[in-house]
């Protein structure tokens, strides 16, 4: 598996440069084509002519609700299985 920041094409608007940040989780197989990409945005950072930059980080609500949905389903099924056995 291999981690890395990847950044984006900067947008340019008067004195400003802002330029996307995302990282990228890329998983391939050895001996395989393709593989899985799963990129989550990271941050931005803002160029300012003649400042030093900022970064501005980004949230992310799309992982939290991902994970919401995945433990809800991990714990509807483990009730479900409680209910069922003391049912029959």
């Amino acid at each position: 598996m291999l981690e890395k920041l990847v950044e984006g094409q900067p947008i340019q608007s008067g004195d400003l440069s802002i330029t996307p940040i995302s990282r990228a989780f890329q998983i391939q197989v050895p001996g395989f084509e393709g593989g899985l990409v799963w990129n989550r945005p990271e941050g931005v950072r803002v160029d300012v002519f003649g400042q030093e930059s900022r970064f501005l980080p980004v949230r992310d609500p799309t992982r939290l609700i991902v994970w919401s949905i995945l433990g809800a389903g991990v714990l509807g099924g483990l009730a479900f299985l409680l209910f069922s056995r003391r049912s029959g």
